[in-house]
Order: C-alpha cells, then sequence, then structure tokens
C-alpha cells in the first residue's frame, strides 16, 4: 500500500491486517482483519477465516489479529470464524483443547454445573461418576438421584437402584443411614420382613416365632 502521494514504494501490511485493489486503485491503507479471521504474516491481501474448534477476539486497536485461539477444554466451538467458544451444556463435556463439541455424559455418570472457585461457572471438562447409593438411567445429565427407601445401589457409575433382598430393610427416615443408600440392613433378631422384597423397616415376630439377624421367623420346637 501507499498513503502517500510521491511514495517511491509500496509498504506491506502487518500482520492482522490486509489491503486490497478496489476499481483499479492500487491500495491506499490497510484495513484489520475482522471478528473471527486472522492475517498471520506481513503483506497479506485477505484474512483468514479461524478454523472450528478455535476462536479469535474481536479486534481491538492495540492487538492486531495474528493467530486463531484453541478452545479450552470444557468448551468447543463447531463454526468458522468465530470470535468466542461456547461452554458445554448441562450434561455435557469435553477434556480436549480445539473441541468442536462436547459429549454427553453416559448413563450412570453426570457432570455437575457449578459456582468455582472465583465465582464463575466451573468449565465441565469430564463426566463424574455417581456415588455408591445414587444413580442415573439417563444419558447427559447434570446430577444422580437418591434411591429410594427400600432400595440401594452398593457401586458407583449405577444405572437402577436394587431391591433390597428378604430381611434386609432400607429406611431414609432412619437416623442408621444417610439419604445415598448404598446397602441394605439385616433384620435384627427377633424381626423379619415376613417375606417381603424391598423393605423400609422389619417386623418382630409373632408369638412362638423367633428369628436370627436376617432371617425368617420361626416356629419355636416344642419343649
Amino acid at each position: 500500500y501507499a498513503n502517500r502521494t510521491g511514495s517511491s514504494n509500496c509498504a506491506r501490511c502487518d500482520p492482522g491486517t490486509y489491503s486490497v485493489i478496489e476499481n483499479g486503485v492500487g491500495a491506499v491503507n490497510c484495513t484489520m482483519c475482522k471478528a473471527g479471521h486472522i492475517a498471520a504474516t506481513r503483506g497479506l491481501a485477505s484474512c483468514t477465516k479461524c478454523p472450528v474448534g478455535t476462536h479469535v477476539a474481536d479486534y481491538h486497536r492495540a492487538l492486531m489479529q495474528t493467530e486463531c485461539t484453541d478452545c479450552e477444554p470444557g468448551r468447543y466451538q463447531h463454526r468458522l470464524a468465530q470470535t468466542n467458544c461456547t461452554a458445554c451444556e448441562p450434561g455435557r463435556a469435553t477434556a480436549s483443547y480445539r473441541s468442536t463439541a462436547c459429549t454427553a455424559c453416559d448413563a450412570g455418570y453426570y457432570v455437575p454445573s457449578y459456582i468455582g472457585p472465583g465465582g464463575g461457572a466451573s468449565l465441565q471438562t469430564e463426566c463424574v461418576a455417581c456415588e455408591a447409593g445414587r444413580v442415573q438411567p439417563n444419558v447427559g445429565t447434570e446430577a444422580c438421584h437418591d434411591c429410594a427407601a427400600g432400595k440401594f445401589a452398593n457401586r458407583t457409575a449405577s444405572t437402577a437402584c436394587r431391591t433390597c433382598p428378604i430381611n434386609t430393610y432400607n429406611d431414609d427416615a432412619s437416623g442408621q443411614f444417610t439419604s445415598n443408600h448404598f446397602f441394605c440392613a439385616k433384620c435384627d433378631a427377633g424381626k423379619s420382613t415376613v417375606g417381603a422384597a424391598g423393605a423400609t423397616e422389619c417386623t418382630d415376630c409373632d408369638f412362638g416365632h423367633a428369628s436370627v439377624s436376617g432371617s425368617d421367623c420361626a416356629i419355636c420346637d416344642a419343649g
């Protein structure tokens, strides 16, 4: 370009800018690349779109657009020539740089959406297994659910709660357990669930019957 009359030579545009010949008139000055575009070297006649998985911040007079920046883990960009990357939606995550999409968490997993130490939302970079006592049957979720009373999940990453076996119980109202049901307790001696599974409490054995812990009530023998 030449922005003065009587110039003895043409200058080259700086990185982050470009020039073109219009209507047969030589380039008079250089133009900054528009948002989402870069010019990495001097003397370019056009700017390049940032590829998917990257972005370049909207231009500022003090900051020439010379290179695209990869999306950080927890963010993605599936379009060309963008000025920012998008945070993963609830229930989705990515641990990679330059991601073009976030992956839905499998059943039995979740990705928490919470406020980070600085007060902003924490980026979702990985899915977390449901704790024992909690389950998630669906994909792409941001939380796991407690098992109901009478049910349990004794493994992490469970997709469904299991029913407490006969002569065991799990009572959410009991002070013996937290709300995360990861096991069922045996009925105390002298009690049973009367043949029922999924009990939330045990019942005293009838007169003339007895039981040891975790067993059916049995008739006492004569003598």
